[in-house]
């Protein structure tokens, strides 16, 4: 997962730059007044995901990355994880919704379980895993997007 996103930093792209969304990504029965919703609503249906091989799969929970704010819905597999450290530009935030999250922000390790919550300088070096035998779903907010 690292790999991509420091593939797409080097290259001054989010990583959504490698999935682009088209019409084809649409539901077949997407009904035509849900244009107006372009830009402030997503269905479940119509989620942008990025599956990793990793056993990781990020969902882009808001409808664009044209804002200052993105937020995900991250599902970790049982042993999935970052294990390289890395820092960016920006802040994240997050929400474990269910199962068991590890978080190592700088020199400090967090065990955290569904209604934990985080935040942290994403300069900060910094990395996570899911250290459990059950999937783990955590909401992140990150600045800025890069999906």
């Amino acid at each position: 997962m690292t790999a991509l996103f420091r593939i797409s930093r080097a290259l001054g792209v989010s990583v959504s730059w490698f999935f682009p969304a088209d019409a084809s990504d649409q539901p077949a029965d997407h009904p035509a007044d849900r244009t107006r919703e372009r830009g402030q609503v997503v269905r479940r249906a119509d989620r942008r995901a990025i599956a990793y091989d990793d056993g990781i799969r990020d969902e882009l929970l808001t409808p664009g990355l044209g804002g200052k704010l993105e937020l995900l819905s991250c599902k970790f597999a049982p042993g999935s994880g970052v294990d390289t450290v890395y820092a960016h530009e920006g802040e994240e935030a997050g929400l474990v919704l269910s199962g068991v999250f590890d978080l190592w922000i700088g020199d400090c390790h967090y065990r955290l379980e569904a209604g934990d919550s985080f935040a942290f300088d994403s300069a900060t070096p910094h990395r996570y895993r899911n250290p459990s035998e059950s999937d783990t779903i955590v909401i992140w907010a990150l600045t800025p997007p890069s999906f």
